[in-house]
């Protein structure tokens, strides 16, 4: 028999009747101030729920039809409903019902109302899903809080480890948990540049599997995918970490290997293209999947680049970027980008960077480059209609732009002005001439032609000769690569992204105001 998860608060807490009476009768002035017990009318429940099965369960799938209608927590409804809401179209009443919610949210959180560990877990992944605080801001209502409460939870309960789950009850949804919080956090990790809260030698659950799931759908099989491709994260990190040490190239080769296996064993159900139709079929769940392959491509040249002794200037990025724009261009124009999480913010930047490094003065400083650009920056801006925190990365952007692009000077030569077949300059030819990271970046990219303008640098590429798999024959990468990161805008410590205004929406004038020294 399966013994139930440990308690959020033991009853040995109640040891002291006095401090607990005070408590608890703050805490329920607190919790009917806020109206935290309040919940949405039946018909609102019903359709926020909704919105959180049908666009955000295939991103965040910790939450069971089975968990709403049995044992109802008023948390757990709470939380549901500031994801689903988060979903609807921007109107008047966009940002005052997600405010109320998540007011509603953290305060039975921090009032300690539910006991359930699992609900508790469950409600803090969802809560981190609505996030209006720009990453690089110091602040204590922002996901990456959120998460990190989540996680410290997770260790308390010894979820980070298989065995316990042979012994809780609901070990299903509580994988599902673990494997979100550890994927959303290396996220993090990438993108600001922090310590791993959950390093990988400390986490031993199992992959998922479809008997993790109450009913293996196409979504939940999203959800499987996208917890696969999203922890090679955590595999780039510790390369990152090993500078210098003999084995980081073949580390990083694997996981080169890892990302081939992945986009080669997809369902079919989940590819762009189906057979040998040049057309893609637009299903925004599998575009934003792609979006999220195409970002670890560029996450892996950024953090082992130097084990195969190139960097994120390599023509892949380029080609993920453009791939990445000419996806975000068709959900554009569908109207669909509001229904994406605020990770896209970031995952737009990302595609921008690689843009901007091509107009600052490579072979591909050409009218492409400056469409996609233009593309991606609609879609920021777009994405900060309900994402306010888009903004400030706009700004860092269009700085970064300038310093690049519009001021550099006409005479001032990054790369050869002579092209070769490839398209490359003297550096990046070598780069992928003649070793193992030919054959395996032409792999990462198995689409026709018509998936984006940059394809044919895949297809020079592939003329070259392949070398063979094992080959360590590579130069140094420019010295002007080293100032070519795309954590500059996110990093939490650079003092011109931190003097950056923020200036959330009337109605948000209490969030992301951040924390001072």
């Amino acid at each position: 028999m399966r013994e139930s998860i440990i308690p959020y608060a033991s009853r040995s807490s109640l040891s002291h009747p006095y401090q607990t009476i005070v408590s608890r009768k703050l805490q329920a002035e607190y919790l009917k101030l806020c109206g935290a017990l309040d919940l949405p009318p039946p018909l609102m429940q019903e359709a926020l729920q909704s919105n959180y099965f049908e666009h955000v369960y295939r991103r965040c799938a910790v939450v069971d039809q089975a968990h709403l209608s049995q044992h109802l927590s008023i948390l757990l409804v709470q939380a549901v409903c500031l994801t689903g809401a988060s979903m609807r179209q921007m109107s008047s009443e966009y940002f005052s019902t997600c405010e109320l919610l998540y007011i509603k949210v953290k305060t039975l959180l921090m009032t300690n109302h539910e006991k359930n560990l699992r609900i508790i877990l469950q409600s803090l992944c969802l809560i981190s899903c609505w996030n209006t605080t720009p990453m690089q801001v110091v602040s204590m209502e922002s996901a990456y809080h959120w998460l990190s409460i989540a996680t410290r939870l997770l260790f308390q309960a010894g979820l980070h480890r298989e065995q316990t789950y042979e012994t809780v009850r609901e070990p299903r949804v509580l994988r599902r948990i673990a494997w979100y919080l550890y994927t959303m956090e290396k996220s993090y990790s990438c993108g600001l540049g922090l310590p791993c809260m959950i390093r990988p030698h400390d986490f031993h659950v199992r992959p998922l599997t479809p008997e993790d799931f109450d009913k293996f759908d196409a979504n939940s099989q999203l959800f499987v995918e996208l917890t696969k491709i999203n922890c090679l994260r955590a595999r780039m990190l510790e390369v990152y970490w090993r500078k210098d040490e003999s084995e980081g190239a073949e580390a990083a080769y694997d996981i080169l290997r890892s990302m081939r296996e992945w986009i080669d064993r997809l369902p079919d159900q989940f590819r762009l293209y189906s057979g040998n139709n040049p057309k893609r079929l637009y299903q925004r769940a599998v575009y934003e999947l792609h979006i999220h392959y195409f970002v670890v491509i560029a996450t892996f040249f950024h953090l082992c680049g130097w084990a195969v002794r190139t960097s994120i200037t390599n023509p892949a990025v380029l080609v993920a970027s453009s791939c990445m724009a000419r996806l975000y261009e068709e959900i554009l124009y569908r109207e669909e980008i509001g229904l994406f999480l605020p990770i896209h913010n970031w995952y737009i930047s990302i595609a921008s960077l690689p843009q901007i490094h091509a107009l600052s003065g490579s072979h591909y400083a050409d009218d492409t480059a400056e469409e996609e650009l233009d593309i991606l920056r609609r879609g920021l801006q777009a994405m900060a209609i309900k994402w306010p925190q888009a903004n400030n990365l706009q700004i860092s952007l269009d700085r970064l732009y300038e310093r690049r692009v519009s001021n550099r000077h006409p005479n001032q030569t990054v790369v050869p002005n002579d092209k070769d077949l490839t398209g490359c300059s003297e550096y990046t030819r070598d780069e992928i001439d003649g070793t193992v990271l030919n054959r395996l970046v032409c792999d990462l990219f198995p689409f026709p032609t018509s998936m984006c303008p940059r394809m044919d640098i895949i297809d020079a590429i592939e003329s070259m000769n392949p070398g063979h798999e094992g080959s360590t024959e590579t130069t140094v990468p420019a010295a002007w690569d080293k100032e070519y990161q795309f954590d500059w805008t996110l990093n939490l410590f650079d003092p011109e992204s931190l003097t950056d205004g923020y200036v959330p929406s009337t109605s948000m004038q209490t969030f992301g105001e951040g924390l001072s020294f």
